[in-house]
């Protein structure tokens, strides 16, 4: 019988270990392997906004290392949906990108976006801008 050895690295050769490694659970409850973090980030980020994982920290680093609304600082890697960085992207043209933004912004701009035309009039109405 042929002993399981656990792998090391994925198949891009970044390590499985510490924050960089998923345990892959199927329905049952069952373990099915670890999985790269930085290489499921990766392919989120193509499919989903056409952009690799370095032109998303290039955008980062392009702000500052601030979000693009609030400015408050923000990083990759930091849990919670608050917390973390998300590229912010236009819903009705899939594969765009347009910067990075805070939890609280990026939730705010995808609450107000499909109205954004009436809280301009409102805000003119009263002098506000």
């Amino acid at each position: 019988m042929r002993e399981y050895v656990q792998k090391t690295h994925c198949i891009h050769g970044h390590e499985l270990s510490g924050k960089n490694v998923r345990q892959i659970i199927n329905r049952d409850g069952t373990k099915n392997g670890r999985q790269c973090i930085r290489c499921t980030m990766e392919r989120k980020l193509k499919s989903l906004y056409g952009i690799s994982f370095e032109k998303r920290e290039a955008l980062l680093q392009s702000q500052g290392r601030k979000c693009a609304i609030c400015e408050k600082e923000i990083e990759f890697g930091k849990t919670g949906f608050k917390t973390a960085a998300h590229v912010d992207h236009d819903h009705n043209l899939p594969g765009t990108h347009r910067g990075i933004l805070c939890g609280k912004c990026n939730l705010a701009l995808g609450d107000i976006e499909p109205h954004l035309g009436n809280f301009l009039a409102y805000l003119e109405r009263y002098g506000i801008i």
